[in-house]
């Protein structure tokens, strides 16, 4: 039986190579067995606010934000999965501001009660499909593979894939490649 993965795409060009990537290893899962949704954080209703900080996710049982966005509803079905894609490009050295929001939002998703954490997120694998103009070693793409690290350590969840692709300058070149869209399959395959 497949697993049941939501691909999360946060680049705010969605014709763009990111999102391209991010199709293509998603219908590559779809066609292993999998269960795929597919959520653009830019066409969420509502827009797109960032975590406030407010702490009110942490009074209630319910696993839930309570800001009344685009956001809050994706993140509750964050716990349905059995994986989560999150797609960014690269923007100044780290993931998108949308990518980030969709992270810190999953803060909802923690309670700390008596000094201990509990969270859906322990089982749930993540992953993330990035793309940058440079390679791995000078867009910064290491710090968001730091990033996620850390959180699936914090959560004890699986360890994440990472998927990267450099001189993604022109998405119509990015798209013609064969090579790119290989690449993707096997990676969403993987999944």
């Amino acid at each position: 039986m497949g697993k049941k993965l939501l691909f999360v795409i946060a680049g705010p060009r969605l014709a763009g190579s990111t999102a391209f990537a991010a199709q293509v290893a998603a219908e590559a899962a779809r066609e292993a067995g999998n269960e795929v949704t597919i959520a653009e954080l830019p066409k969420l209703r509502g827009g797109i606010t960032g975590c406030l900080g407010c702490g009110c996710c942490q009074h209630g049982k319910e696993y839930r934000c309570v800001i009344d966005d685009g956001m809050t509803e994706l993140v509750a079905s964050v716990p349905e999965y059995d994986g989560v894609v999150l797609a960014s490009p690269v923007y100044f050295f780290s993931m998108t501001s949308q990518a980030k929001s969709f992270l810190d939002r999953c803060y909802s998703l923690l309670k700390f009660t008596d000094g201990k954490l509990k969270t859906p997120l322990s089982r749930i694998r993540f992953a993330f499909i990035a793309t940058s103009g440079e390679d791995e070693s000078g867009s910064g793409v290491k710090n968001i593979y730091r990033i996620i690290r850390d959180c699936a350590d914090f959560c004890s969840a699986p360890k994440p894939l990472f998927l990267h692709f450099g001189g993604c300058e022109d998405p119509k070149k990015f798209r013609a490649d064969p090579a790119v869209a290989e690449k993707a399959m096997e990676f969403g395959r993987k999944l």
